[in-house]
């Protein structure tokens, strides 16, 4: 604002702070629009934009031993074969594994969930509750009514998530193959493709960015297999049912942080509390408040190191937004995308003072 404008917005009464304050919040807002649109655009778009941040993920992961593997004169094609088919190898191992030891411990998980329900039937008949047994049996028939109504529109639905599952599955895999084969030279032709005087930013905001991305990675998949192992060894130990498909989640869990251990320390001790006892489930829960203690204060810290250093604060806020926003996918991808904006955005605010201080603040 010039002086002429600033003297006839204080000629009209308007005090200078609120004209600052007008200021800021149009801006911000206009940000804010920029970012929902961007969001919506992703959100309708998620066939194809879910699979490519997938095979980015899993690219941060598979180059590490394909670039061991052409250290040691293995051709390019030849090393990204190798490493693609030995991760879908271990993969498809690992359902094979679990699938059959979850199918094995179905019928007596079921059995005693139904135990469980009669036990807790009997605890709101009699307990302080009082519930009658009429009105009990009536909820429970309308709870099972309203499933039984809404199955054939679930099994509609159901078929086409599996659909757009199994494409995007495809289409990460593709995508994985040629990242993992071509990526430097796909970065230099994004990067050809902005102006000359923006072409060395942009590479070292890629640098930030993919260095953010690949720590998040790397140290999400060595957090996660510390305490899916760890909780799995204690509930092996306890004879809870499920304890590998349980210590899977777990392991999982830890790409939604704070909340992923939560959840699946409550589903673990929940399957102990219906198929054992209260001390048992009691003992899972401690467990698991110690397992979370050692993720936050010692695996993460060193394994992720400062390429990724977000605050407890940010991570809760950009979870409740990703999961507000797109549900479970949301919550899978804001922690690290936050990552990789807060990295890059660091990049290229040290590149800016850098200049400004080589050209004497100009």
């Amino acid at each position: 604002m010039t002086g002429a404008d600033e003297s006839a917005e204080q000629g009209r009464g308007v005090p200078r702070g609120l004209v600052v304050g007008s200021e800021i919040v149009v801006r911000v807002g206009i940000v804010a629009v920029g970012i929902l649109a961007v969001i919506w655009v992703l959100l309708e778009l998620r066939v194809v934009t879910v699979p490519l941040f997938v095979a980015l993920l899993a690219t941060t992961v598979l180059q590490v031993p394909r670039r061991a593997l052409q250290r040691r004169g293995w051709p390019p094609l030849v090393a990204t074969w190798v490493v693609l088919l030995g991760a879908v190898a271990v993969v498809a191992g690992a359902v094979a594994a679990l699938v059959p030891a979850f199918l094995a411990q179905t019928d007596e998980l079921g059995q005693r969930v139904d135990e469980g329900i009669a036990e807790i039937e009997e605890w709101l008949e009699t307990g302080p509750l009082g519930i009658e047994d009429p009105d009990l049996r009536a909820a429970l028939d309308g709870a099972v009514d309203r499933v039984l109504d809404s199955g054939p529109g679930v099994l509609v639905d159901g078929v086409t998530i599996a659909a757009e599952v199994l494409a995007g599955a495809l289409l990460a895999v593709v995508m994985t193959f040629f990242f993992v084969k071509d990526g430097p030279r796909i970065t230099e032709w994004v990067t050809e493709q902005l102006p000359a005087r923006r072409r060395d930013d942009a590479r070292r905001a890629g640098v930030a960015a993919w260095g953010a991305l690949s720590a998040y990675v790397r140290g999400t998949v060595v957090v996660g297999v510390v305490n899916g192992t760890v909780i799995g060894i204690g509930l092996a130990l306890l004879g809870v049912p499920l304890a590998l498909p349980l210590a899977v989640i777990t392991a999982v869990s830890a790409f939604f942080p704070l909340i992923g251990a939560v959840v699946a320390g409550g589903l673990a001790a929940l399957v102990a509390l219906v198929t054992g006892s209260v001390v048992e489930a009691l003992i899972v829960v401690a467990l698991t408040v110690v397992v979370q203690q050692i993720e936050g204060d010692v695996l993460s810290p060193v394994v992720m190191g400062k390429a990724l250093q977000l605050h407890p604060l940010v991570i809760l806020v950009a979870l409740t937004i990703g999961a507000v926003t797109a549900g479970i996918l949301g919550a899978f991808l804001a922690v690290p995308l936050t990552g990789v904006a807060v990295a890059t955005a660091g990049a290229l605010r040290g590149d800016s003072s850098k200049r400004a201080a080589e050209t004497g603040g100009t």
